[in-house]
């Protein structure tokens, strides 16, 4: 029997009904919605809203801006992103700028706006534009029209986006040519501020809901059927007084009954409602066991699972299975990967580094890793960890350190620059890497390195989003659940919401192959517009001008920061004991847009790039240059190489590759 005190006594009205069930029914609904909503957030449910092909808008510059080149509207992802930004000159002058990610884009003529004032604006952005269209054709038309001021009209290069993939007065794709927001304001003509992530937020709430109705009103319904048959189920089946009144019973005994005692349960003659009766006999002991040997169980199956190969057919790193898209591959699974398909025996080549060598302008079956592979001979194993965006130390950086332990005449292959610059740990979205190394105590000790790597340490906790980062690390060296769900995600169902993926969210990305792109040759004509080619002469040009000084006799003299600047990035990207190992391939970009360039400027460029690999070598590195000799048409695009310019890299690669090997 339960004791008095603590007797469950289910009050009554009326005929003997519980009250306040229409009060329960009403929280259980709100709550289920609530939750739901948390869960999923609006912005799920007005997902597939696109924003018109042409925008209305005000704009409103900001009093004083606070950078240069200020984002107003960007779309796509890492590698595939449009950006539309405003630079300000000064004085209320400005010119908009527009750049397509590896094919760059026009700069207007200057617009006269006053700081503070709000402006109309028509904006047509061909990415926007079909989504509504419906295309995908990689060239259209821009139009920027401000009120009282001619419009901007101009052919640009686009890619496809989607609804959700729209930032709007912000930058939060990575891209280099504009900050991170724009300081002024984006507003619907006499309406709301537009801002944020999400074709939706065009709109205000007023058009949202009259666009939500006939898009996911049958989602609504059939969850507020649910929540409705919930809810009374819980006011009508369940006596929620005595489950509460009996747990608390069950848990306050628990420390008061002798060993062998069963635990009180309430009497069968008791005509009271016995609602989850079944709780109160709980054994404590079994049901903590349980739930041990459960979180255990997960445990042992996440430490398994890391070790074991998690890639099926794996060529290279593409959209589906690249963090970029919430999806994570722990480091475990990815030495893993390299130790169950390259024997011990062999000479491994781990390629890592940017786009330019995961081979962004290479279809899978023509990639230059296969060339060098062919080139290197069966002593060899060639391996292309290559990812979008990554520096010399991410990514792959950190899986070398481990393996260059397990291989001892393992080699590392990455592309470098003058201007490379990256932490310890890679820094940005592979930054994950490094600690889960770090924290499962997998990378070598390096007594003088250490130091280093705890400055990092303390210069990240400082923020709430590294104290994150390293507390999750340091969990998961013990509960192994990343390489768990990593491996769940991949061979059978993906539980994170990705963007890139709106209508099948959650589709193994096992089940995602890297199809051949059939029209490499046809961006590589994109590429090669009028706008886009100075665009990326100028560039050429600046870096060029990297380093170099007019004495006062005017001609231009080296600066001696050039060389302690690129000593000191490289010398904190990569611990000593692994340099000796490192191929640094310098890149050198397409000479069709460098044919205007002056004898001096192309001087200038020789010798800085001779410069870097005198430095990067005395750094410890082994370092080559690659690209001084391509044609225009070895390049899909300023940098990224097309099939015949990967197999000359792949020559030169293994042309070192073979001579170091020679040397030893």
């Amino acid at each position: 029997m339960w004791p008095s005190s603590v007797s469950p006594a289910a009050p009554t009205t009326g005929a003997g009904r519980p009250p306040h069930r229409g009060r329960r029914l009403a929280v259980f609904v709100v709550a289920s919605v609530t939750l739901a909503l948390a869960g999923f957030g609006p912005d799920f449910l007005l997902r597939p809203l696109p924003p018109p092909a042409e925008l209305e808008l005000e704009l409103t510059l900001p009093d004083q801006p606070a950078n240069a080149h200020e984002p107003l509207v960007c779309t796509g992802t890492p590698g595939h992103a449009d950006f539309l930004y405003i630079n300000h000159l000064g004085g209320g002058t400005v010119t908009v700028g527009y750049d397509s990610w590896g094919a760059g884009g026009p700069t207007s003529p200057p617009f006269k706006l006053e700081p503070g004032e709000p402006v109309r604006l028509r904006l047509r952005l061909p990415a926007i534009a079909q989504l509504t269209a419906g295309q995908s054709a990689p060239t259209s038309t821009l139009t920027f029209a401000l009120e009282g001021q001619p419009e901007w009209v101009v052919p640009v290069h686009s890619h496809v986006t989607r609804a959700a993939e729209i930032h709007w007065a912000s930058n939060r794709i990575g891209g280099t040519s504009c900050a991170d927001a724009f300081s002024g304001e984006l507003r619907r003509p006499g309406g709301h501020r537009v801002s944020g992530l999400g074709g939706a937020r065009y709109y205000g709430f007023t058009e949202r809901l009259a666009a939500w109705w006939p898009r996911v009103g049958w989602l609504a319904a059939l969850y507020a059927t649910l929540a409705l048959a919930g809810g009374a189920a819980a006011a009508w089946g369940i006596n929620w007084p005595t489950l509460v009144a009996r747990v608390r019973a069950f848990l306050a005994g628990l420390g008061q009954r002798r060993p062998g005692e069963p635990v009180p349960r309430a009497s069968r003659a008791d005509p009271r409602p016995e609602g989850c009766a079944w709780l109160a006999p709980l054994p404590a002991k079994p049901f903590l066991l349980g739930f041990v040997l459960a979180f255990a169980s997960c445990i042992g199956a996440g430490w398994y699972l890391g070790r074991q190969p998690l890639f099926r057919g794996f060529v290279r790193f593409f959209q589906s299975i690249q963090p970029q898209t919430q999806f994570y591959p722990t480091v475990r699974e990815l030495v893993s990967y390299v130790e169950r398909t390259v024997p011990r025996d062999k000479i491994l080549v781990l390629v890592g580094g940017a786009s330019y060598f995961r081979g962004t302008g290479q279809n899978p079956g023509e990639l230059w890793t296969h060339e060098l592979q062919r080139r290197l001979g069966d002593e060899y194993a060639v391996v292309n960890y290559g990812i979008d965006q990554a520096g010399p130390p991410a990514f792959a950086g950190v899986v070398f350190q481990i393996l260059a332990q397990r291989y001892p005449r393992a080699i590392y292959v990455c592309n470098g620059g003058v201007l490379t610059d990256a932490p310890l740990d890679g820094g940005g979205v592979y930054r994950y890497l490094y600690w889960d190394a770090y924290y499962k105590d997998l990378l070598p000790e390096e007594p003088g390195w250490e130091a280093r790597v705890q400055a990092e340490i303390a210069r990240q906790t400082r923020t709430q989003e590294g104290q994150e980062l390293h507390l999750g690390k340091r969990l998961d060296a013990y509960t192994y659940a990343c390489a768990l769900w990593t491996w769940v995600g991949y061979h059978g169902v993906f539980t994170v919401w990705a963007d890139s993926y709106p209508r099948h969210p959650f589709r193994a990305r096992g089940r995602y192959v890297e199809r051949d792109d059939p029209n490499l040759r046809a961006t590589q004509r994109a590429q090669r517009q009028g706008e886009y080619a100075k665009l990326m002469e100028e560039r050429g040009r600046a870096t060029a001008r990297t380093g170099w000084l007019r004495d006062p006799a005017g001609k231009w003299v080296q600066d001696p920061a050039l060389r302690l600047g690129i000593a000191e990035r490289y010398d904190r990207m990569l611990p000593p004991s692994v340099r000796a190992k490192s191929l640094v391939v310098l890149l050198h970009g397409n000479p069709y847009f460098q044919r205007h360039w002056t004898a001096g400027e192309r001087r200038r460029w020789k010798e800085t790039y001779n410069l870097a690999e005198q430095v990067i070598g005395q750094c410890g590195y082994q370092v080559v240059q690659a690209g001084a000799d391509f044609t225009p048409d070895d390049y899909v695009d300023a940098g990224h190489f097309m099939a015949s310019g990967g197999q000359k890299i792949a020559a030169i690669v293994a042309d070192k590759i073979l001579a170091l090997r020679e040397a030893e």
